[in-house]
C-alpha cells in the first residue's frame, strides 16, 4: 500500500551526492571570500587602528623582560636559544625574576624614565593566601628564585640522594650561602639507575631551557600582559567572525536572490535549488532565515573562541553534527536551516515547482488528460515520493 504523498509530484527531492558536491564548492567560494575579506578588509582595518599599539606594547614588554632579544636582520623579536650553554637561558631568567618583575637594579639608559623598563605592575602588592600582601620586590627574591626556579628543596642539596640540579653557593668556610643564587652541580642522583650521574652540559642546558620557557609562560600570564594579548585576541577574532559573517551573506543570501530558485553557485552547478517545505515554489523573503543557525553559531564561537579555540570549535562540530544527523532522520532530507526556514532542496532537472497546489493540480489534470499518442506511448515517470 502506498503511503500518502509529502510531496507534489514534480516535486522531487535533491540527491545527497548533489548535495555535498554543491557544499563543497560553496565552501570553496565561502573560504575565498572569507580571506579576501579578512586579510584584505577586517583584519587590515583593525591592524592599522588599535592592535599596532598592541603590538608595539607586547613588543616593549618582551625586550623590557630580557627574555626576548631584537634580531636587527629580521627585526623582529626572537627567543633565545642553546644547546649547550646553560647561560643563554640563564641570565635572562634571572633578570626577569629578579629585576623585572621587582624593579630592583634595573638597566635601563641615562635619562630615560626607570618604570618605562620594569614590569608595569611592580609597586603593586601581591596578594597571598592567606590574604596579606607583599611588594613584589619582597616576594620575588633569591630565596624564591632557588626555591621555586632552580627547584634547591633540600636542606642539604649535596647529598648524595639529592635529585637537584642545583646546589646552593657555598662561603669561605664552605657553608651554604642562601642569600645568592643556586649554581649547577656537577652530579645528581637518579633514582632509575640508583646511582649518582654526571651532569652534562646538555643536560643542564635542557633543563634550564624549560626554566626559561616556563618565564616567558609567567610574563604571558601577568595581568598588564594578558590585558594587552587579550585585546589583541579580541579584534583578531572579530575580524575572522565578521569576516565569515559577511562572506556567509555573500554566498548564502545576495547571490541566491538572484535566481529564481534562490540557488547558490553550488546548487547552481548541480543543478538544484529551493523548494518551500510542502513542495512549491520558495518565497524568497524567508531566504534570509536560512542564515539563522549560520549566524548564531558564528556568535556562539566568537563569544566561546574568546576564551577557548577548541571550545569553539567543538560548537562548530557539535552544531555541523546535530544539523546533520536532523537531515538523515528527515524525510525530506532536511538540515537545521532547512527547517528554520520551511525549505526543501530539490532537483531542478527533474523537478518543476509551481506557485500553489491549485496551480500543480491544473497542471497535472491536463498532463493526465493527454492522449497517449502525445506522450509517446510512454507512461510519465513517477517523480514523486512514496
Amino acid at each position: 500500500m502506498e503511503r500518502k504523498q509529502s510531496l507534489p509530484r514534480h516535486t522531487i527531492l535533491a540527491k545527497t551526492s548533489s548535495r555535498f558536491g554543491a557544499l563543497i564548492v560553496d565552501f570553496a567560494s565561502l573560504l575565498a571570500l572569507f580571506i579576501g575579506l579578512f586579510y584584505g578588509c577586517f583584519n587590515l582595518a583593525f591592524s592599522k587602528t588599535i592592535t599596532n599599539n598592541d603590538f608595539a606594547l607586547l613588543f616593549k614588554y618582551e625586550i623590557n623582560s630580557h627574555l626576548t632579544y631584537f634580531d636587527e636582520e629580521t627585526q623582529t623579536n626572537k627567543i633565545f636559544d642553546s644547546d649547550d650553554d646553560y647561560t643563554v637561558y640563564q641570565n635572562p631568567v634571572v633578570y626577569y625574576y629578579l629585576s623585572y618583575l621587582t624593579g630592583e637594579n634595573i638597566e635601563y639608559p641615562e635619562g630615560q624614565d626607570k618604570s618605562s623598563y620594569c614590569a608595569p605592575n611592580y609597586n603593586e602588592p601581591i596578594v597571598l593566601e592567606d590574604g596579606s600582601q607583599v611588594l613584589p620586590k619582597d616576594y620575588y627574591s633569591i630565596s624564591w628564585y632557588n626555591y621555586n626556579i632552580l627547584g634547591i628543596h633540600d636542606e642539604n642539596p649535596d647529598d648524595e640522594k639529592s635529585i637537584s640540579y642545583f646546589t646552593y653557593q657555598k662561603d669561605k668556610d664552605n657553608n651554604f650561602d642562601k642569600t645568592k643564587i643556586g649554581v649547577p652541580k656537577n652530579k645528581r642522583y637518579d633514582a632509575d639507575k640508583k646511582e649518582q650521574v654526571e651532569i652534562t652540559s646538555t643536560q643542564l642546558a635542557h633543563v634550564y631551557e624549560k626554566i626559561y620557557v616556563a618565564a616567558y609562560n609567567h610574563l604571558a600570564h601577568q595581568s598588564f600582559f594578558l590585558n594587552v594579548r587579550n585585546e589583541i585576541n579580541f579584534y583578531n577574532t572579530l575580524s575572522f567572525t565578521l569576516s565569515w559573517a559577511v562572506a556567509g551573506i555573500i554566498v548564502y543570501l545576495i547571490i541566491p536572490l538572484f535566481f529564481k530558485n534562490c540557488e547558490t553557485l553550488g546548487k547552481k552547478l548541480f543543478k538544484i535549488g529551493l523548494a518551500s517545505f510542502d513542495g512549491y515554489q520558495f518565497d524568497k523573503r524567508y531566504l534570509p532565515l536560512r542564515l539563522i543557525p549560520y549566524l548564531l553559531t558564528l556568535v556562539a564561537m566568537f563569544l566561546i573562541s574568546y576564551s577557548s579555540i577548541y571550545g569553539a570549535i567543538l560548537v562548530v562540530l557539535a552544531i555541523a553534527l546535530t544539523s546533520f544527523g536532523i537531515s538523515m532522520g528527515s524525510p525530506k532530507k532536511a538540515t537545521l536551516h532547512d527547517y528554520v526556514s520551511r525549505s526543501i532542496v530539490v532537483d531542478m532537472k527533474a523537478s518543476i515547482l509551481f506557485k500553489n497546489h491549485y496551480e500543480e493540480e491544473k497542471y497535472v489534470q491536463e498532463e493526465d488528460n493527454l492522449p497517449p499518442q502525445e506522450n509517446h506511448g510512454e507512461e510519465p515517470p513517477l517523480r514523486y515520493e512514496k
